[in-house]
Order: C-alpha cells, then structure tokens, then sequence
C-alpha cells in the first residue's frame, strides 16, 4: 500500500527545511556580526586619528601615544591593535586590527589637514 510506505515523509522533508533555514540564518547572523566589527573599528580608527592629529597640530605632541590611548579608552573590551604612522604634514594615520572568530578584522583612518592646500 503506497501510503503506508509514505508515511513519515513530509516529517523528514520539514526538518531539512528547518536545518536549511537554521543554516541561512546563521550566515546572516555571521555577516551581521562581521559588518558590526567593520564599523566599530572604523569608529575606532577615525577617533584615534583624530586625537593624534590634534596633538601634533594643536599640541605640538607626538600623535602616535595620544591615538593609542583614545583607541584604547574606546575599545570596550581591550583587544585591540593600533598601529599609527606619521604622514608629515600634520597629518596622522592610524589603523586598528581586532580579532573576530579568529580573523583580523582591520580598519585605516586619516586625519590632519588636506596637504593640498
């Protein structure tokens, strides 16, 4: 009797519609979390950059100490990497690298005045 054989089936086929779903969800989770990371360590970046600026351009400071201490007041949990050059010209660039999942998430970021002008 072919429904007795059936019997069962459409149990089977909602569990790989669930177990897809769950796995398209996590995907989206994952990549959520990834784009957070970006955007915090751009905030990150670009605050730093601009504390090392002002300290070069408004008091006559070495900027790379100021930047990693504003990076470091701003990262919330103290797992970060700042890395900070000098351009000349007043201006200061300061990259950020924190570690998600395993992998370096990294943001640049650059402040001073245009050295066009």
């Amino acid at each position: 009797t072919t429904k007795e054989n059936e019997r069962g089936s459409a149990t089977i086929l909602m569990v790989a519609i669930i177990g897809a779903v769950m796995v398209i969800c996590s995907a989206v989770l994952l990549v959520a979390r990834l784009n957070t990371a970006v955007a915090w360590g751009s905030s990150i970046a670009d605050l730093a950059a601009l504390g090392g600026a002002h300290a070069l351009n408004n008091l006559g400071t070495e900027p790379c100490p100021v930047a990693a201490e504003v990076a470091g007041r701003n990262d919330s949990d103290r797992h970060v990497a700042v890395a900070c050059t000098d351009l000349g010209q007043g201006r200061v660039e300061v990259c950020v690298t924190r570690q998600l999942l395993g992998y370096p998430v990294r943001a640049c970021a650059r402040a001073g005045p245009d050295p066009g002008s």
